[in-house]
């Protein structure tokens, strides 16, 4: 199409269950443009505007952008599978933030500006009956429960398979020294940092994964490198604190020293935790290397320092605390 866009789905897209339409009289008096059909398809701005809302919810729409034009026209693209990269990232925060999947979010006309032929988001399928993913077989715990108040159970499930053509597994429970192990207790467990418990369910230590990616520079300044590593946002993490951890990276094992938090001695309102880690011994550059994280023990609380010295020598004694500690776990 080049730039123009006649069809803000780029791409052989199947448009049968697509709709353009004018709405008279409808809230907004705006352009519903329904995305259905191939799932995955790049969706483009077709005009110059702002994105002035993003709402998720379990019905309707389910993904939706709302965009708006200088003449205030209002474009919905509905049934996403997801967000272009800096959409996404809005949302993620705005769920991390309220600990929930449905958002209805308003933006001003000078937050998310975006540009005609900019990509928006990627086409979802819409109006496909369950079970849409044509699975033969679903498996679930001994504990499995779905719908309001949990009233429906596995025979529930059982007579959706039969009239849906799948069948039911039941998984039994495992235990550990007389305790159920489970998803809840594994989360749990890592909102209280108590990653020993946590290894001890897995059975192994709990580790995060990601690049490395460019942070302010302040570690360096200090004499105390660390890698900021990008954890994708919906990952669980271990309590806000200091942990001894051992680090894979560059093919090699290092001991370290890891901080999840948001930094109160520099920052004053950070939107999300980071995670960075200073590697014991290290010396090079690990900028757009992937480094893995095993949460070892838990050592202290994040706290805010008076003064960047005082959190300099708390960061020392940390460093010897685990030096020592993963010293003697080896």
């Amino acid at each position: 199409m080049g730039q123009e866009l006649s069809w803000p789905v780029r791409g052989n897209i199947d448009l049968s269950s697509s709709f353009c339409d004018f709405r008279v009289g409808h809230f907004h008096g705006g352009i519903d443009i329904r995305t259905g059909g191939v799932e995955g398809r790049e969706v483009y701005s077709p005009v110059d505007g702002f994105i002035w809302r993003i709402r998720y919810s379990y019905s309707g729409y389910g993904k939706s952008l709302y965009l708006k034009d200088s003449s205030g026209n209002i474009y919905v693209f509905g049934h996403l599978s997801r967000l272009a990269d800096r959409f996404e990232r809005v949302v993620k925060a705005d769920q991390y933030r309220t600990k929930k999947y449905a958002i209805d979010q308003y933006f001003g006309h000078d937050s998310l500006v975006i540009r005609r032929g900019e990509l928006i988001a990627f086409s979802g399928q819409s109006g496909a009956g369950p079970p849409h993913l044509h699975f033969e077989k679903l498996i679930v715990g001994f504990n499995f429960a779905l719908g309001k108040g949990r009233e429906g159970d596995v025979a529930t499930l059982s007579r959706f398979g039969e009239a849906y053509g799948f069948t039911v597994q039941t998984v039994v429970p495992v235990t550990n020294g007389g305790e159920v192990i489970s998803s809840s207790q594994i989360r749990y467990s890592l909102a209280e940092g108590d990653v020993e418990r946590v290894a001890k369910f897995l059975g192994r230590s709990y580790r995060l994964t990601g690049p490395v990616i460019p942070g302010d520079g302040r570690g360096r300044l200090i004499g105390i490198p660390t890698a900021n590593i990008d954890i994708w946002v919906e990952r669980a993490l271990p309590k806000a604190g200091v942990y001894a951890c051992t680090a894979q990276a560059l093919g090699q094992k290092w001991n370290a020293v890891a901080n999840i938090g948001y930094r109160p001695t520099f920052e004053s309102a950070p939107v999300l935790p980071r995670v960075e880690a200073h590697l014991l011994d290290f010396k090079g550059d690990l900028y757009a290397e992937t480094i893995s994280l095993d949460f070892v023990q838990r050592l202290r609380d994040e706290r805010r320092f008076d003064s960047a010295e005082d959190l300099v020598t708390q960061i020392h004694k940390d460093i010897a605390t685990a030096r020592d500690l993963l010293l003697k776990s080896e």
